[in-house]
Order: C-alpha cells, then sequence, then structure tokens
C-alpha cells in the first residue's frame, strides 16, 4: 500500500476503498471492531458502486 493516494471511507468509516497504484487493483477494506459484516443503507451502497466506477475508470 506504498502508493496509495486516495483512500475513500464509506458506511461511517467501515469501508475502505483504494488502488493500491494507478492502473492497479481496487483493493476493499472492511473495519469493524466486531468483526462482523458491515451493513450499508441503500444510499452507501450507492456511493460504493459511484466510488468503484471511478476508481475503473481509473484502470482504463
Amino acid at each position: 500500500m506504498s502508493e496509495i493516494s486516495d483512500v475513500h471511507k464509506l458506511a461511517g468509516d467501515e469501508i475502505m476503498v483504494w488502488m493500491d497504484r494507478p492502473g492497479g487493483p481496487i483493493c476493499i477494506k472492511t473495519v469493524n471492531s466486531h468483526n462482523d459484516p458491515v451493513e450499508m443503507a441503500e444510499h452507501e451502497a450507492e456511493e460504493l458502486v459511484e466510488v468503484l466506477q471511478k476508481l475503473i475508470a481509473k484502470c482504463r
């Protein structure tokens, strides 16, 4: 994770999304103090989709 520039935090900072390097892999990490699944409201899921679409566009 040495070249990470933008880490997008979603769902109350329980989901982090980033690209390791330009054109590199897209990474998603869930951060939950109890190691439980992260629940997302509809608007949070839409935000995740938007972030993923932006990162995919950077890969092309």
